[in-house]
């Protein structure tokens, strides 16, 4: 009897003394439960998310999987990627644009679709530095008429003269 009480206060002792080395590690770590779900969902924690303040890592990490890695958002994992690589395009992100054109490629983006996706981002480029912020209102007001006789589809319908 008095060996099994000893061997029970044994054990007890190293498992209190795991539980507060878990608590010592978790403190020097505070972002330790952020980590265990990055490599539960990805497999690993990529080292790029280290390079995020650890303030911020929590809060960022939910939001990306919140909207990014989420399925039962509006758009597809596919589209979202797409959109990813734009803005990635336009940040002039190397690392971005890698990520997220691996991104789109393994969720089944083809490469048409990638370069279309560059291309836009190429062509809002374009525009955007001949339309600035000086010419917001007669933009608006084109864009406005467009809307309403149905010319900002994929296929527009037969050209109306604007002025």
């Amino acid at each position: 009897m008095f060996t099994i009480i000893r061997n029970t206060v044994a054990a007890g002792a190293i498992a209190l003394a795991g539980l507060a080395s878990v608590a010592a590690y978790s403190a020097e770590q505070p972002n330790l439960k952020t980590y265990w779900d990055i490599q539960k969902h990805f497999g690993v924690v990529p080292k790029f998310f280290q390079l995020f303040p650890e303030a911020k890592l929590p809060a960022l990490w939910n939001e990306y999987k919140s909207v990014q890695l989420n399925p039962n958002t509006a758009l597809d994992a596919k589209t979202k990627q797409l959109i990813g690589l734009a803005v990635a395009a336009q940040a002039k992100c190397s690392s971005c644009i890698y990520f997220q054109t691996s991104a789109a490629l393994a969720n089944g983006a083809t490469s048409k679709e990638i370069q279309e996706a560059v291309a836009i981002f190429v062509i809002e480029d374009n525009w955007s530095k001949i339309l600035t912020e000086t010419t917001f209102e007669m933009v608006k007001q084109d864009t406005n008429t467009l809307v309403s006789i149905g010319t900002l589809k994929e296929t527009p319908a037969t050209p109306v003269p604007m002025y």
